[in-house]
């Protein structure tokens, strides 16, 4: 599975999220807004994105926020503890 995590810098969340998918063995490629990407390039090529962390999956799935990616890893059976 190709994960991408967008994040943004000091937010709590994505930290999280590239923690929970450590403690899964999960590789991702992380891209923080600002640094590796500006804002409006994020801004344009996911409009639908309303909160950080953004993460698409296999290009396909498109997760906002750590609720809604704790919910997807339940899903696909993985910890997020």
């Amino acid at each position: 599975m190709k994960i991408t995590v967008y994040s943004s810098p000091g937010c709590f969340d994505c930290q999280e999220v590239k923690r929970i998918l450590g403690v899964n063995n999960l590789e991702y490629k992380s891209i923080v807004i600002g640094e590796d990407i500006t804002k409006e390039e994020f801004e344009q090529k996911y409009p639908e994105a309303l909160w950080f962390p953004v993460v698409i999956a296999d290009d396909d799935v498109k997760i906002s926020g750590l609720p809604t990616f704790k919910k997807w890893m339940k899903h696909l059976g993985k910890s997020v503890l």
